[in-house]
């Protein structure tokens, strides 16, 4: 049996954004998904989107990591610092506001990656 690839998914946030529901409501939506986690990284002061994040983390333990800036960071250096966390085959960042519209989306992209692999992004 093939191994099934995993994918990693990076979401930094450093405002209160609200539309980090809709993104993790699409990201749980999907079907026939490879292995995903969730990386979000947080300002901790983003009161509203800081709840979510642990709302989602309390929800899906094992999908879910919450990494807490206690200092001002920039959105790429809140990346960075996701990616590193990362063991996953493939990466997808997506910040809040992003959502999966098609719900195998991440199965696709995925298979695509896993037939192709002089490909680094689709």
């Amino acid at each position: 049996m093939a191994k099934k690839h995993s994918v990693g998914i990076l979401c930094a946030v450093n405002d209160d954004s609200k539309d980090l529901t809709a993104t993790l409501d699409s990201v749980f939506s999907q079907e026939n998904a490879p292995d995903t986690h969730i990386y979000i990284g947080i300002s901790e002061i983003c009161g509203k989107a800081l709840d979510i994040a642990n709302n989602s983390l309390k929800a899906h333990p094992d999908k879910v990591s919450v990494k807490v800036e206690k200092e001002d960071k920039t959105l790429a250096d809140m990346l960075f610092g996701l990616l590193q966390s990362a063991s996953e085959d493939y990466i997808v960042i997506c910040p809040p506001g992003d959502i999966f519209t098609d719900i195998e989306y991440l199965a696709s992209q995925s298979s695509v990656l896993k037939e192709n692999s002089s490909i680094s992004g689709v």
